[in-house]
């Protein structure tokens, strides 16, 4: 489930009023409501194990949210307007921003 940050303090309320055990974390101002231990680098682990994927795994990413999953990947790319904290964790940073940067890395990974 996701919100924007201005509802986080009536849904944290809600949420502990129920006594459901959660994680709030901020994507760029939209608050994403996950279970304890679940997030992108879980979801990428298990995608890959019930696909019987091996090998090398490139992972694209753009903010705090995404670092999880990038640690995961072999390749970590993020884009030129990535926040500064998977930027320090980025084996490449693309020269263009948002999905400009997401198809630069695309066609850098299709020209191997």
């Amino acid at each position: 489930m996701s919100f924007n940050e201005k509802h986080l303090k009536k849904v944290r309320r809600e949420v502990e009023s129920m006594g459901v055990r959660v994680v709030f974390k901020n994507n760029r101002g939209v608050i994403i409501i996950l279970p304890p231990g679940v997030d992108k680098g879980f979801g990428l682990k298990e995608a890959l194990k019930l696909l019987d994927v091996q090998g090398f795994v490139a992972a694209i990413g753009d903010s705090k949210i995404d670092q999880e999953l990038l640690e995961v990947a072999d390749l970590r790319v993020v884009v030129a307007d990535a926040d500064q904290e998977v930027k320090r964790i980025a084996n490449y940073i693309t020269k263009k921003k948002e999905g400009e940067g997401v198809m630069e890395a695309i066609e850098l990974l299709l020209s191997f």
